[in-house]
């Protein structure tokens, strides 16, 4: 009996002492964390791996509706939209009607190689696209993400109007890519620091560092520099204690909250020539940043590397900032504090002056169409005025115009679930003019 004491006590002791030198930073609680840590991320991607597809990007449909559903022919330009879902592996091009004009597919499975960044891909059915871009003779840049993985960016690849490969770069690229005017592409990047930096003592690792990797329009990598970097040595360097955070309660991927997800950039975009007089604060070439873990935009200098200007508003988690012709910024506000028009929570669009912050024109849906996204999420200004809306989590497209209203809605039509009961959400959505597609579709 007295041994038995003596074991518990012993066994008490350990589980205090290892508790606290896992909270005060002594011997030998960094082993102990990452321990933990590894423990944790290997039962919860277990978990997630178990499902038939990508949980995280997979939402009750609420509706049986596809299609388009709605369509004021007199209120929208003509054109095509081209889309991305969060199952499956296939880019579409819909017509004003909804029909599907032309799919292109890329098989990460078939495209990757042992020599590639990306180590051991999940497998097929948890890979996705996350963004494409399609050019005039039918060529597509696309961005691959993976569920259950961490880093979950797969990188991009190049495809023609066939589907077939132009050129890779499967590296941890994510989210956003774009392209400047001299054909170079900015894509953000992202990977796991597991030592201590000098730079960022206070920075405790394991963590999750951002960064933008610079590839030739033929898909060679030129450079790559960290975003953490940016704010050091900037006028914005008293931001960094925001960002250190330690002990973050926010998950990163698939692993268990703890490592710290310290910028969770989710969108770039190169100032073009053409707009330049349209900003003060910035100058071709200039890069706008979301950053959403800490509810900020910024321009990011396309010499220093240096943040020049970083705004927080009343905006959060946002998604996909945009220049737009008028010298404002264009936003997706994944969480609206005010309840939208049918007094449920919701998201927003909002255009902001860059100038003096104010918010020039808001969508926040409407008492019948409730919108919401608390995730993902993007829009577009089109050149008539209007506005396309993607709201991922309801797999839905809205065209909306200046005075708020609906003036095109649709749904895609891909569901899972045992009774068709679930719809993937929409990652992307990017629509394009006549003149845009000098290729043939299909009828």
């Amino acid at each position: 009996m007295i041994a038995f004491v003596r074991m518990l006590a012993i066994a008490f002791l350990a589980i205090v002492f290892g508790g606290a030198s896992v909270y005060f930073g002594f011997f030998p609680g960094k082993i102990l964390q990452d321990a933990f840590m590894g423990l944790g991320a290997t039962l919860v991607q277990s978990e997630q791996l178990s499902s038939p597809f990508n949980q995280g990007g997979i939402f009750p449909a609420g509706s049986g509706d596809t299609g388009v559903i709605q369509w004021d022919t007199e209120k929208t330009g003509d054109g095509f939209t081209l889309f991305t879902t969060a199952f499956g592996e296939q880019v579409h091009l819909i017509d004003m009607e909804g029909r599907v004009r032309k799919t292109w597919k890329a098989s990460y499975a078939e495209l990757w190689d042992e020599g590639d960044e990306v180590q051991e891909p999940v497998p097929p059915r948890f890979i996705f696209l996350r963004k494409a871009h399609l050019y005039p003779d039918g060529r597509l840049l696309v961005m691959f993400a993976g569920w259950a993985a961490t880093p979950y960016g797969y990188g991009i690849a190049m495809i023609d109007k066939d589907s077939n490969l132009l050129w890779k770069q499967f590296r941890h690229l994510h989210h956003s890519f774009d392209q400047g005017g001299d054909g170079r592409i900015f894509a953000l990047d992202h990977k796991i620091v597991s030592e201590p930096n000098p730079d960022f003592p206070d920075v405790i690792p394991p963590y999750i560092e951002d960064g933008i990797s610079i590839f030739s329009a033929d898909g060679e990598l030129k450079e790559r520099f960290s975003l953490l970097y940016s704010f050091l040595d900037s006028d914005y360097e008293q931001v960094l204690p925001l960002i250190i955070s330690p002990n973050s309660n926010v998950s990163v991927g698939n692993l268990p909250p703890g490592l710290g997800n310290l910028l969770h950039a989710n969108d770039v975009e190169v100032l073009p020539e053409k707009l330049a007089d349209k900003f003060s604060i910035a100058r071709p070439g200039d890069l706008l940043v979301s950053f959403r873990q800490l509810n900020a935009i910024a321009i990011i200098d396309s010499e220093t590397r240096k943040i020049k200007w970083l705004k927080r508003g009343g905006w959060f988690a946002q998604h996909d900032a945009d220049f737009l012709t008028n010298g404002n910024i264009l936003l997706f506000d994944n969480i609206d504090l005010q309840a939208g028009p049918n007094g449920k929570p919701a998201s927003r669009i909002v255009e902001i002056n860059p100038e003096n912050m104010a918010e020039e024109w808001v969508f926040r849906g409407l008492k019948d169409k409730g919108f919401r996204s608390i995730a993902r999420g993007s829009q577009q200004r089109l050149p008539n005025g209007n506005t396309l809306i993607t709201e991922s989590h309801r797999g839905r497209l809205l065209e909306v115009s200046r005075e708020g209203k609906v003036a095109w809605e649709y749904r895609h039509e891909q569901r899972l679930g045992e009774n068709d009961e679930l719809i993937p959400a929409i990652m992307w959505a990017e629509r394009y003019s006549h003149e845009q597609i000098q290729f043939e579709l299909g009828d």
